[in-house]
């Protein structure tokens, strides 16, 4: 049986994907589009992080609504009939490493830039200008930042804080700076179990996520990235709690290799 082993990506991009803000323009062409090799994950939410929200009035509009409708139920796994290539998407992004590339085996592109997705999009000039393109097309024609290795997490990389002043910005330096080296005790039962457990209380999707995680993810929901990860201790309750710190401490390897260096190291902790 295949292990379930969690990915930088479950923490990495919650926690970015709750801070969307929309770039005002008019002239992304989606036909000179190529996304780039080594455009990473983490590369594409560095960009859409930095997005402003949109302010303009025509978001209200019927229209933009309906073409928001359409493009979440061609797109979001959660809707009855998800394009199949987001479906891909979906499950290669949910055991992906923030460093690997965001448009693999093309399944990004599939998903967001077929030409179904591209007519919904153009349906509604407002949608098209004030959220597909800056987020679609904007931000997978950046080019990656040149390389700059850091295979660890040096002391230089992590807050100069604490748990209680860290923001979203600094918490996703400190997660790009560690590393992911797949250890031989992340292939056992026991690790798999910890990891199972760890889900689902945490993971929003989970049928047993806690109402303190629930919280959490709906703060994302409104945060920028220079607010407090642990604003009103949405961040402590659902990750530091103690029936969570007791799943990390039942295997030594779990709480070594992935929880203490993503939930506690990059806190300040």
């Amino acid at each position: 049986m295949n292990k379930f082993i969690i990915a930088l990506p479950i923490i990495t991009l919650l926690a970015l994907g709750g801070i969307l803000y929309y770039k005002n323009s008019n002239n992304y062409l989606e036909s000179s589009l190529t996304i780039p090799n080594d455009l990473t994950i983490y590369n594409f939410a560095q960009c859409y992080q930095n997005l402003p929200a949109i302010t303009d009035s025509c978001k209200n509009s019927d229209a933009y609504n309906q073409a928001a409708t359409n493009f979440n139920n061609l797109t979001s796994t959660q809707s009855d009939k998800p394009n199949s290539a987001c479906v891909n998407y979906s499950q290669y992004f949910q055991t992906a490493f923030a460093s690997q590339p965001l448009n693999k085996n093309n399944y990004f592109a599939d998903c967001y830039l077929n030409d179904q997705a591209l007519a919904i999009a153009k349906s509604n000039q407002c949608f098209y200008d004030k959220y597909f393109a800056p987020f679609y097309l904007q931000c997978t024609k950046s080019s990656a930042p040149s390389s700059s290795s850091s295979s660890s997490s040096s002391d230089s990389s992590k807050p100069k804080n604490n748990l209680t002043t860290v923001t979203f910005t600094q918490y996703a330096q400190c997660l790009q700076t560690l590393q992911y080296d797949l250890q031989p005790c992340q292939t056992s039962d026991a690790y798999y179990s910890a990891v199972s457990q760890f889900t689902d209380l945490t993971y929003p999707d989970s049928v047993k996520v806690t109402s303190d995680c629930k919280n959490y993810y709906s703060y994302l929901k409104v945060a920028h990235s220079d607010d407090l990860v642990n604003k009103n201790n949405y961040y402590q309750s659902c990750f530091l709690s103690s029936k969570v710190q007791s799943i990390a401490q039942s295997n030594d390897c779990f709480k070594t290799y992935y929880y203490n260096p993503i939930y506690t190291t990059c806190l300040g902790n």
